[in-house]
C-alpha cells in the first residue's frame, strides 16, 4: 500500500531534516549540565540582560524555545496518535460486535494494557528529564 511507503520516508526524513537544521544553526551546544542539546554558546548569551554575544546557536532564548517545538511536537503526536487509534477500534468493535469474534471488552482490556505501557515509558522520560534540567 502507498501509505505504508509514506509513513517510512517521513519516519526518517523528519528526523534528518531536523538535525541538519541544528547543525546549520549550530544550535548543538553544551547546555551547562554536562552534555550537548538545543542550546547557545557561550553559556548564558541568550539572557535578556546579557552582554555577551551568542557564537554559536539561537540569538534569544524565544527562539530556542521555538526550535524546541520541533523535538515536542513528535512526542504529542506519540501519545495522541495511539490514545485515538485504540479508542476508535474499540467503538468499531463495539458496533459490530455481532460479526466480530472478539469481545468489546477484550479490546479495551488490551489497548489499556499497551496504552499504559506507552504513558509508563513517557512519564519515566519526562520525570527523568526534569529531575536533570532538560527542558
Amino acid at each position: 500500500m502507498w501509505i505504508g511507503w509514506f509513513i517510512h520516508v517521513i519516519v526518517h526524513i523528519y528526523p534528518i531534516c531536523s538535525a541538519f537544521y541544528v547543525l546549520a544553526i549550530e544550535g548543538f551546544n553544551n547546555t551547562g549540565y554536562g552534555y550537548c542539546l538545543l542550546s547557545n554558546a557561550p553559556l548564558g548569551c541568550e539572557e535578556y540582560n546579557s552582554n555577551v554575544i551568542c557564537e554559536r546557536g539561537p540569538d534569544t532564548q524565544a527562539s530556542v524555545s521555538k526550535i524546541q517545538w520541533f523535538f515536542i511536537a513528535p512526542d504529542i503526536f506519540f501519545i495522541i496518535f495511539p490514545t485515538v487509534v485504540m479508542v476508535i477500534l474499540y467503538l468499531k468493535v463495539r458496533r459490530q460486535q455481532v460479526t466480530i469474534r472478539i469481545q468489546a471488552c477484550t479490546v479495551a482490556f488490551q489497548s489499556m494494557i499497551y496504552l499504559g505501557d506507552i504513558y509508563f515509558d513517557w512519564s519515566f522520560y519526562y520525570w527523568k528529564c526534569n529531575r536533570v534540567g532538560i527542558s
